[in-house]
């Protein structure tokens, strides 16, 4: 016995075979992790994991409605096909006792048969129709990539819905049930003639199942916790609802119309007792905000069907939160019912946290790694519920058991990026504060929401921007990119005055930043009554503290017209001491490219009261230099005072030259000399303000000054084409004064580059032809002009039956000429060598393009000028 209960030689060998299969598992399941290991990471945007998330849970939605309504239509099918066979046995039956002697009861009881056969095969059509259908959903995103087939898989899902795939192929029991109710009926009828008793059983069966399959509908509607669900129910509970609804209105309707047939009869009655005035009440602006929402909102983003899809099916956690951080960046319509939504998120959102005791009241701990799923849920509620508030529907529930966790964890350390985004959302969701950080993209979430975030909690305007306005001078946050300065301009306006319900729930405002500003501006002129001059400082100087130049949209020139507009009204009204105020509202006003303002030079804004502007450029200037380290400082400005000198000037540029001193103090002409030697967007401005006011140029006492400083102009025309024509037509001006010909003399090279670069924009239509200040024709003019002059003035080319463009030619050489003789030839000249060398080659091999060619029979008979070199648009100029 003892040996029989020892293991065998083979009983060990297994044993050990299986030990050595076990460890050889064990060690391919490490190297398998490993391998993964070493694979490199692709690391997925917000949009391919929603998108992924997305494929996901439609395959698996898809594959559930496939099966579901196959099953259907094949139970259908095969019903049909035994009911149609039962139904053609008895048509069969009774067919060879019709006659034309049958009784009408007969008849009608066959013609119940056909009908009842009809409409059976009418069901089985639409079931292989259905299956056809189906195919088709199928086939929906087989190719592209991840994106498109989801976009495509989503339009074909909205295509059911709003096409009523479900009710169409809902109906086909019910015409199966109806065929069979036909079938009892005719069946009744039929009998009837033979035999009453045996007709007046079946007839008594057809009604006591017709009147339990009422009895079972009813439930149904009446509660939808009956299990007697029938495909009739919901439209049928539907249609009951808007009949109560309609008789509601009806109701109400009456009571109305009877209070004021009342109201008239008592007038009749008594007469004098309702001799007052009636009462007009204005309806405040907060309610006509939607008047203008359509212009305004634009489409919605095309992936929100599939968000609201996922947000509406899916129950997995980690499928929401990808719905949900996919669900902040997209444009949502104003229309749509986002309570579902906001349940499903706010579920979502305490699912990340459990009920605890700390021993005096239940708080709210947060579980394991669910920081970001949490964040990413509350940030899609807040954004709901903005839009919601916006588009003036009440939300039916607000998210409460969170209060706890963030009055426990305020004073936690060392939290982790996600706790304080987490902290930040919770702040907002309970309306405890903004919840701003140094991160950019966590401002503009939060300042997306704030616009009805604390709808009603302040007591005054007063209060709700000077806690606006701490938010980022406590942090002290700055330099916003384009799209939350733009969210930030909306909540300053929108607590001024009602904000448009469109835009405000626009994702990306950058489009409408120079509107934003001018709004902000209007609604500071407008509240002078409720906030002081100080706290409109405070909102002028956050602003342009958080404003970014770069890196925006374009805008159109009229509408920076009626921003600089608004802003100079603005900063005229203010009181003499406000200074800055002024600066900082011109620097939100700047142009970035400064020579777009030449477009309009020739049709001026004509800014009335440019004193203002003055007083701002000494204030900078003198600002400035009360920060140099030694009164001997640097002669070019830091980074702030050159941008609030060129935002200055552009204003001063843009202004009506009767509006203009004869001639500016010798600090503001000190600034524009200064601001020509810098080069850049600041000698621009400085150009225009001396195109327009030229009286300046012409005033005896400041012209000397500016006679020596003219060759500063030269580097600023040649490296700005905009500026071509305003050096033009100032030249025209005052070439003819005996003090500023000499000035012309000396540079016939910027002139001549000057007219050569005019004449080809204005050929190639690379300005738009609106703000065109001249012709060709006009160009050539003042070009010849201008040349005849000063450089050719013994030259008479009357007479000589040269057009126009040879005209130009002709004078041009000999201007040329005249500029050689005159050239002094030294190392510091090396520039302007260049410069003269390069037009005269262009100009005597007749490359330079001078204007249009004419056509031979033009009205005044001059022979053509044809170029020897075909000039195109990739001829360089120099």
């Amino acid at each position: 016995m003892a040996d029989d209960a020892q293991p065998s030689d083979n009983d060990r060998l297994i044993s050990v075979l299986k030990s050595c299969f076990v460890e050889l598992i064990q060690k391919q399941e490490d190297i398998q992790k490993a391998v993964e290991a070493l694979k490199p990471q692709v690391a997925m945007d917000k949009k391919t994991t929603f998108w992924t998330t997305y494929m996901k849970l439609a395959d698996e939605h898809d594959k559930e409605l496939h099966q579901k309504y196959s099953t259907d239509l094949d139970t259908t099918l095969i019903f049909a096909g035994l009911f149609s066979a039962v139904s053609s046995a008895f048509i069969i039956q009774i067919q060879p006792q019709a006659g034309p002697d049958a009784p009408t009861i007969f008849v009608a009881a066959q013609s119940l048969l056909y009908i009842s056969l009809l409409t059976t095969l009418l069901a089985a059509l639409l079931a292989i129709l259905g299956k056809q259908w189906l195919m088709y959903y199928q086939a929906a995103g087989s190719r592209g990539t991840i994106e498109e087939r989801g976009l495509e898989r989503q339009r074909k899902l909205d295509g059911l819905r709003r096409w009523k795939f479900d009710a169409v192929l809902q109906m086909l029991p019910l015409l199966l049930q109806l065929a069979l109710l036909l079938f009892s009926s005719a069946l009744s009828l039929y009998l009837w003639t033979l035999h009453r008793s045996i007709a007046a059983i079946v007839l008594g069966l057809t009604l006591l199942g017709l009147g339990s399959y009422i009895a079972l509908l009813a439930t149904a509607i009446a509660s939808p916790d009956s299990p007697f669900q029938t495909p009739f129910v919901p439209p049928a509970r539907q249609a009951i609802a808007s009949v109560l609804q309609a008789l509601a209105v009806i109701r109400r309707r009456w009571r109305r119309l009877a209070k004021r047939l009342a109201a008239s009869l008592a007038r009749v009655i008594n007469p004098k007792a309702h001799n007052t005035l009636p009462s007009f009440v204005t309806i405040p602006a907060r309610f006509n905000q939607l008047a203008t929402r359509k212009p305004l909102l634009g489409r919605s983003s095309a992936e929100v069907p599939a968000v609201v899809w996922i947000l509406e099916t899916s129950t997995d956690p980690m499928m929401i939160s990808a719905a949900a951080e996919m669900a902040v960046d997209l444009n949502w319509p104003l229309d749509i019912d986002l309570d579902p939504l906001m349940d499903r998120l706010s579920e979502t959102f305490a699912s990340c946290f459990r009920l605890a005791f700390n021993g005096t009241f239940n708080v709210s701990k947060l579980l394991e790694d669910a920081a970001p799923r949490a964040v990413n849920c509350g940030r899609a509620y807040s954004f709901l519920r903005h839009i919601s508030r916006a588009s003036g529907r009440p939300i039916y529930r607000e998210p409460r058991p969170f209060i706890y966790w963030r009055e426990e964890n305020e004073d936690a350390g060392n939290r982790s990026p996600a706790v304080q985004q987490l902290s930040n959302v919770v702040a907002i969701l309970t309306s405890a504060r903004l919840g701003l950080d140094v991160v950019s993209d966590n401002n503009r979430w939060g300042l997306y929401v704030y616009p009805t975030l604390h709808a009603g909690q302040f007591s005054s305007v007063r209060t709700a921007l000077d806690y606006f306005l701490r938010q980022f001078e406590e942090r002290q946050i700055s330099n916003l990119d384009q799209t939350t300065f733009s969210d930030y301009l909306c909540c300053v306006v929108h607590l001024l005055s009602p904000v448009d319900a469109g835009l405000m729930v626009k994702v990306d405002k950058r489009g409408f930043k120079i509107m934003l500003l001018i709004q902000l501006f209007e609604a500071l002129t407008r509240n002078t009554a409720r906030i002081d001059t100080d706290l409109t400082a405070r909102v002028i100087s956050t602003t342009a503290k958080l404003f970014t130049l770069k890196g925006g949209l374009l805008h159109s020139m009229r509408d920076i017209e009626r921003l600089m507009t608004t802003v100079s009204q603005f900063c005229a009204a203010l009181p003499p001491g406000n200074i800055p105020t002024s600066v900082f509202a011109a620097t939100l006003a700047s142009i970035e490219n400064t020579t777009d303002l030449a477009l309009t030079s020739y049709n001026p804004l004509k800014l009335q009261n440019v004193n203002w502007i003055f007083c701002a450029l000494e204030y900078v200037q003198q600002r400035w230099r009360d920060n140099l380290d030694s009164p001997e400082g640097p002669v070019v400005w830091d980074e702030t005072t050159a941008a609030s000198i060129t935002s200055l000037l552009q204003f001063l540029a843009c202004s009506d030259p009767d509006s203009l001193p004869d001639r500016p103090s010798t600090e503001v002409m000190h600034i524009i000399l200064t601001a020509l030697f810098t080069r850049s967007e600041s000698a621009c401005a400085a150009f225009l303000v001396l195109y327009r006011a030229q009286r300046w140029v012409l005033n005896p006492d400041a012209n000397p000054i500016l006679r020596t400083s003219w060759a500063m102009l030269r580097p600023v025309v040649l490296s700005h084409p905009n500026l071509a024509a305003c050096y033009l037509d100032m030249g025209n001006n005052i070439a003819n004064t005996p003090e500023w010909k000499p000035v012309f003399y000396a540079d016939f090279a910027t002139w001549h580059s000057a007219f050569t670069t005019s004449t080809r924009r204005l050929a190639f239509r690379l300005v738009d032809p609106e703000y065109a200040p001249f012709s060709h024709d006009e160009t050539q003019r003042m070009y010849v002009s201008v040349v005849r002059s000063i450089w050719a003035p013994e030259f008479d080319a009357e007479g000589k039956g040269i057009d126009e463009t040879n005209d130009s030619w002709i004078y041009s050489m000999l201007a040329f000429s005249k500029a050689w003789d005159a050239f002094p030839f030294s190392a510091d000249k090396i520039f302007d060598f260049v410069l003269l060398a390069h037009g005269t080659v262009a100009t005597s091999l007749r490359i330079t393009y001078f204007g249009p060619q004419r056509d031979v029979d033009s009205p005044n008979g001059t022979v053509p000028f044809r170029p020897s070199v075909q000039v195109t648009r990739d001829t360089q100029f120099f």
